[in-house]
């Protein structure tokens, strides 16, 4: 539990806050609601560092060693904000009202981080009393009550809320539960909302409070029409844990920067690095994983002129950030957002994205394996290995590569090799290499298959398991091969050897070109028939089937298949 009602899961979507008196009991019950919100934290205190937030170099929490009575605070602040996060922007302050405080340096702190919340049209300041014994007769209530009010009225057209957390019961328990059905996070409160306060002392409740927001305008709402409109703007997701252990929530319906697209979701796929990243990277917890979108264009960004509402896409989303695409509506950049044509179904647009840009950089970037690509294709044989085959990576290389003219291609695979066979032309000399006979039956597979020709490319969408060891041994001394799991130890792939990582992530940095031509080019290929997505298998119980399609990842289940999820099929979510 902590100051915000656990009834509706927080998430903050990587949002910067900046909590004074971070290392306060009551700052640091706060800083760490706010991780577990996916919040990215600079704690400022003048204390030393509470070692239980784990701050440290890449870590969603950092501090800064800050009195805010200091006139030049909220510029040393901002100037943290940006070293240690690379943020330009600051979200929300969470001001802790301790008693040694004054008054007038919290307002003029707070007061100069809104003006620079409201240049960019969106924030919070959250005011909360770090003592509640006595304090409803106190001034430094009022003095508070009257920073906050002077917070909304000057800063309140530009979009900053201004909010105080104090001591007062809710009148009745009805009161309180129908308050709950709209508390929905930090930085996003209705008017009047009754949430938990938490003794730091015991993490107890010790008391319901009432949180008391002043918005810029009175818009004379009833209740219920407030619920209804928060109730709007509200959409369920899934964010995954180690386990995988996945969790649905509460989330603000995103809003589309100028180069984005919103998405209304149908289908949403997963990958198996959806549940490894919450096991390499213990920072990346309760995070959207889904990366494959499928649905229909509901927003677009001030600068997309693309696409418009009620389009039907598919998008790869940039991965660990906000947005994913387990959620009823998801976002993408408009580069890597490509049409769907009607005869290609939602259930297909799910399974493409993520693994076929992978496909695409692998082999087509002049740092990868660079080889002859779809516009100017191969005029002479140049066999490729690729080890994986029947995999969502491995499929779509062999479509690529045969859009190429790359042949012959020589397919390591296992159960699934029919699926294999309708993507290979035996006739060009394609084949396939069973490697559930062993690592000598590969190596050997692989030099008949050969037929005395030189080896210099392979694509490993496998990378583990001997793949590229069995590879190496046929592979020319300076030949070149791609690989697909990061921080694997590929020692054993000679010096000579040209090796690289293919990275999807670089759809939206480097490789960002390549992945628009590519996902522009996936829309011809399924129009025209010589490109066609991995079969899927629908995962029952739409966001409440993630983790079971995660967790057959893990064990190895699936062969030839994706594994996606209907996201109107969830609990609570219509269609």
């Amino acid at each position: 539990m902590s100051i915000i009602n656990r009834t509706h899961p927080l998430n903050l979507q990587y949002r910067v806050c900046v909590v004074t008196s971070a290392f306060s009991p009551l700052g640091t019950i706060i800083c760490k609601t706010l991780l577990k919100a996916n919040a990215l934290v600079l704690g400022v205190d003048t204390r030393p560092c509470d070692p239980s937030l784990n701050a440290g170099l890449g870590t969603h929490f950092q501090c800064e060693s800050c009195d805010v009575d200091d006139a030049e605070s909220a510029e040393r602040v901002l100037r943290a904000v940006e070293e240690k996060f690379g943020a330009e922007r600051v979200d929300g302050l969470v001001n802790i009202v301790e008693e040694r405080r004054e008054v007038a340096g919290l307002e003029r702190f707070a007061g100069q981080l809104a003006e620079v919340m409201g240049r960019e049209g969106r924030g919070a300041v959250v005011n909360v009393f770090e003592d509640v014994d006595g304090l409803e007769e106190g001034r430094r209530v009022e003095l508070v009550m009257d920073m906050a009010k002077k917070l909304a009225a000057q800063y309140g057209e530009s979009g900053v809320r201004s909010t105080v957390v104090l001591p007062g019961y809710a009148d009745s328990t009805g009161a309180y539960e129908e308050a709950k059905t709209h508390m929905t996070a930090l930085m996003k409160t209705e008017r009047y909302v009754y949430v938990l306060l938490i003794s730091p002392a015991t993490n107890t409740v010790s008391s319901r409070q009432k949180c008391v927001d002043f918005p810029a305008r009175q818009t004379g709402q009833s209740t219920q029409d407030s619920t209804r409109e928060a109730a709007s703007t509200i959409m369920k997701e899934a964010v995954v844990s180690v386990g995988p252990k996945v969790t649905i929530r509460d989330s603000d319906i995103p809003k589309p920067e100028p180069r984005q697209v919103i998405i209304k979701t149908v289908f949403a796929g997963c990958n198996p690095k959806d549940w490894k990243i919450a096991e390499w990277m213990p920072q990346m917890q309760n995070v959207n994983q889904g990366d494959d979108i499928a649905g229909v264009v509901h927003e677009v960004g001030s600068e997309v002129t693309e696409f418009k509402k009620g389009d039907r896409v598919a998008a790869f989303h940039q991965m660990l950030q906000p947005g994913g695409g387990w959620a009823e509506y998801s976002v993408a950049w408009d580069h890597t957002t490509f049409f769907l044509p009607e005869k290609t179904s939602f259930e297909e647009g799910a399974a493409i994205p993520l693994a076929a840009l992978t496909a695409a950089i692998g082999l087509f970037a002049s740092d990868r394996l660079a080889l002859p690509n779809v516009f100017t294709p191969a005029t002479e044989p140049i066999p490729l290995v690729v080890y994986g085959a029947s995999s969502a990576v491995g499929s779509y290389v062999l479509q690529f590569a045969a859009k190429a003219n790359i042949h012959p291609l020589i397919c390591i695979s296992g159960r699934a090799q029919d699926h294999v066979e309708k993507l290979i032309d035996r006739s060009k000399g394609d084949t396939i290499i069973d490697y559930r006979k062993g690592d000598e039956a590969v190596v050997e597979g692989i030099k008949s298959a050969l037929k005395g020709s030189k080896l210099n490319y392979a694509y490993d969408a496998v990378s583990e398991k001997g793949s590229f060891q069995n590879i190496c041994k046929v592979l020319e001394p300076n030949g070149k091969i791609t690989l697909v799991l990061p921080g694997a130890d590929y020692s054993d792939i000679p010096k000579s050897v040209q090796q690289s990582q293919t990275n999807v992530g670089q759809s939206h940095d480097q490789q960002k070109d390549l992945a628009y031509v590519y996902s522009r080019l996936i829309t011809r290929g399924l129009q025209e028939g010589w490109f066609k997505a991995q079969p899927q298998e629908v995962i029952p119980g739409g966001l409440g089937g993630v983790q079971t399609g995660l967790e057959r990842l893990k064990d190895g289940t699936a062969s030839a298949v994706k594994y996606i999820y209907k996201i109107s099929d969830t609990e609570g979510v219509s269609g």
